[in-house]
């Protein structure tokens, strides 16, 4: 229901796009409920290419692959309903298994980013019911940022978060094969390069085409991604995979395939401009060089049998042949103005960059050499840090960094440059998760590498392997006892059809030797993109996040495989340590399946104790600073006051029988200068017709209820209150009424207001 709302709350209905948008839905829907792989597969296939599809249309973006998402979601479910005969869940599922240890943290980190949504959008609705009668799309930031845009903002980032997290386990569950796992790559290799020959038509023959005007300016283009930004991210996940295939395929032809896409893709890399996709990219490289010389040592110290003096002296001259082809592009680049790459976005963004850091540095030092290649990042770090400090416990809110920020700009007197992201993604987190939030998704990225180095060590001890049988399957080189053995338990265990596979044996070409260059190219796409992110929280665009879940899945669907194909090797339980029949000992596995998500006592009360913490801390924060009401009235460091008025619900000064008054709405709010301790406020009820109940009103300072009062028909009531010491000098009054009335519908007069009580001016005294 919330998607469906979603959907019809931010697309237009006056263009072409809703009718493609709901045909590609349908389409992925359909194919998903009845064969999930297939429409996973086309999920991912879609996910590259379909981005700037909005700006083509209509000029304006708006994220499709989202909806697709949801679309694929609900196939899933479908699909998966008919084996949920029992009502439960998390059990007695076939094809449904959870990684224990990574679950347990994702469960815990929705649960904190979903509790920080709800709280941020009611404190955008300034606790609508409760502290008003109706919404009020108000002011939250000095930059004017309305209610309703914010709300939608704080969605967008739930979404992003969510789907991101759901598609790493629809990967994970779906992609139980090795080929499955190598067929979602190749496809998404393949729709990788359609979006470069886009790419490269929209940097030849038409700039404009799905891009900005501004982008286009600065010379950095999107191909079919939202932004060049996002195109720099892509390319930074993609490349270490298309590296891994290359050393994975043996035909000539196949890696003359992906030579040939290499350079259309190296092409997105130059004309996206992304300077921290050359970081990403470079680190990966490094990582590769790393596995390359360790291996071509081993070769030339004639570990690799069979291996003649010719082709040991070919490896080396190619390898020194590649590595002065790099260096000499690089030469010419720099040295020759007029070449293609010198003149491309990237090199030009770079050279500036360095350039700058070295006249900074020789200038100024190196502080401000290093702030000077940051692009100015480090004044959105730096309010990020400060939000963290300001509040540890929550976060200032789900997407809410980019609400706060111009309020932190003007509070801590430091400006100079546009509202933007925070240029880090975990500094976003902690600034808008707190540190529970930070904690809790830097666990899971450790638990990832974790696993996938433990899987790389069972590897490396146990020497697990595959033959070639006489027919030309490959089958499981077995020692000690077959099948599942001891160790199996209904509830935490692969599906019976999984466990037996081992005792079939495998279909040709589901494993062999050459398979963990795509994990390690998996791997490395992860690691890699971790660094990225400390130039940028790369996964606000929710292709990105799409693509990085995606390779989070992969990587551990593959382990998940490996792990099954060894224990079933040497007949274990599915998360044993010890083989059966076997010397083999491996503590622990680098998974642990099952098909429940049980949470040990222990895991439930720390597990309780965060959430509410969290809960707690959040729900202060937002009914006091972080609140509307409070956070207008807003002072710098100095204790100037700097705020904004989000004045309402009170008309304009009249006076009538020789009486100054104002009328008020069913609800009212008034930013206040304090003159006194006591404030009193003359109301009068002056509804023309018979009522049966009172008026009451009950009155807010800042949010904090002070006085409930009747207010009496025809007479002048003086509601009188102390004002909380909490209040600055300047404070938000808000009115609540418990009923209204409109002139015209009783038929007094042709006055549509909606009429609470009459007002008289506020009275202050010590």
């Amino acid at each position: 229901m919330a998607f469906f709302y979603y959907l019809k709350l931010i697309l237009p209905t006056t263009t072409a796009l809703p009718y493609v948008i709901h045909t590609l839905i349908f389409v992925v829907y359909i194919i998903s409920a009845f064969n999930i792989k297939g429409g996973l597969y086309v999920f991912i296939f879609l996910l590259p290419v379909i981005n700037s599809l909005p700006i083509i249309i209509i000029g304006k973006h708006y994220h499709i692959i989202l909806f697709l998402f949801f679309a694929l979601l609900l196939g899933f479910v479908v699909n998966y309903s008919g084996r949920i005969y029992d009502g439960n869940w998390f059990r007695h599922r076939s094809g449904l298994v959870f990684e224990a240890d990574i679950t347990k943290l994702l469960v815990l980190f929705t649960v904190i980013f979903t509790i920080s949504t709800a709280i941020t959008i009611y404190r955008y609705s300034n606790f609508y019911p409760f502290l008003t009668n109706n919404y009020h799309d108000l002011a939250l930031n000095v930059d004017g940022a309305g209610s309703t845009d914010s709300i939608k903002w704080t969605l967008r980032f739930f979404f992003n978060y969510f789907t991101g997290i759901m598609l790493f386990a629809i990967v994970f569950m779906v992609l139980d094969k090795i080929r499955d796992i190598i067929k979602a790559i190749i496809v998404l290799m393949s729709s990788t390069f359609l979006s470069s020959l886009f790419a490269i038509y929209q940097y030849f023959f038409h700039p404009g085409l799905g891009n900005s005007r501004h982008w286009v300016n600065s010379g950095r283009f999107n191909g079919t991604f939202t932004d060049p930004n996002s195109l720099g991210a892509y390319v930074m996940l993609i490349f270490p995979l298309i590296v891994a295939l290359i050393i994975f395929y043996k035909r000539w032809y196949q890696r003359l395939i992906l030579a040939v896409f290499f350079v259309f893709f190296a092409v997105m890399v130059f004309i996206s401009g992304s300077r921290s996709a050359f970081v990403g990219i470079g680190l990966s490289l490094l990582i590769f060089l790393v596995f390359f010389i360790r291996w071509l040592a081993g070769f030339l110290r004639g570990r690799t049998k069979n291996a003649s003096r010719l082709k040991k002296t070919m490896i080396l001259v190619v390898f020194i042949v590649l590595v002065l082809a790099v260096i000499s592009g690089a030469v010419y680049t720099f040295m020759n103005e007029d070449s293609f790459l010198a003149r491309a976005s990237l090199v030009e963004r770079t050279v500036d960059t360095v350039n700058t850091g070295i006249y900074h540095f020789k200038k100024y030092g190196l502080a401000e050499g290093l702030k000077s290649i940051s692009n100015y990042r480090y004044i959105l770090w730096g309010q990020a840090i400060a939000m963290t400090k300001d509040y540890p416990l929550s976060g200032v809110g789900m997407g809410a960094y980019n609400i706060e920020l111009p309020n932190y700009f003007v509070k801590n007197r430091t400006g100079g440059i546009d509202t933007d992201f925070t240029g880090n993604y975990y500094l976003q987190i902690s600034s808008e998760l707190g540190l529970p939030g930070l904690i809790t998704v830097l666990m899971v990225f450790f638990l990832m590498i974790r696993k996938v180095s433990l899987y790389f060590i069972w590897k490396k001890r146990t020497g697990a392997g595959y033959h070639k049988d006489n027919d030309g399957s490959s089958s499981i080189v077995t020692t000690g006892r077959q099948g599942l053995g001891a160790g199996y338990h209904k509830d935490n265990s692969e599906p019976p059809s999984i466990a037996t596979a081992g005792r079939r044996g495998l279909s040709k070409g589901d494993y062999n030797d050459n398979n963990d260059w795509l994990l390690t190219g998996l791997f490395v796409s992860f690691i890699s993109f971790l660094v990225g992110q400390f130039f940028g929280p790369h996964t606000n665009f929710i292709e990105i996040q799409f693509t990085f879940w995606l390779i989070m899945g992969l990587m551990l669907a593959f382990v998940r495989t490996g792990q099954r194909e060894f224990l079933v090797k040497y007949g274990q339980g599915m998360n044993s340590g010890q083989a059966a029949g076997s010397a083999h000992v491996i503590k622990p596995a680098p998974l642990l399946l099952s098909r429940r998500i049980r949470f040990t006592l222990r895991e439930k009360i720390s597990g309780a104790f965060i959430i509410l913490l969290f809960t707690v801390a959040f729900s202060v924060s937002s009914l006091t600073d972080l609140s509307i009401n409070v956070n207008q009235n807003l002072y710098d460091i100095k204790g100037n006051h700097k705020g904004w008025t989000n004045n309402y619900g009170l008309y304009e000064e009249v006076t009538l029988d020789g009486e100054t008054f104002r009328w008020s709405a069913g609800d009212a709010s008034e930013v206040v200068e304090k003159k006194g301790s006591t404030i009193v406020i003359p109301m009068r009820d002056k509804i023309p017709i018979e009522v049966k109940k009172p008026l009451l009103v009950n009155v807010y300072v800042d949010n904090m209820p002070v006085k409930k009062a009747i207010i009496k028909l025809d007479e002048w009531t003086e509601v009188k209150f102390e004002i909380p010491d909490m209040a600055r000098e300047r404070f938000t009054l808000t009115f609540k009424f418990s009923r209204s009335w409109v002139p015209r519908e009783v038929g007094l007069n042709m006055d549509t207001r909606e009429l609470g009580a009459q007002i008289g001016p506020f009275e202050f005294s010590d």
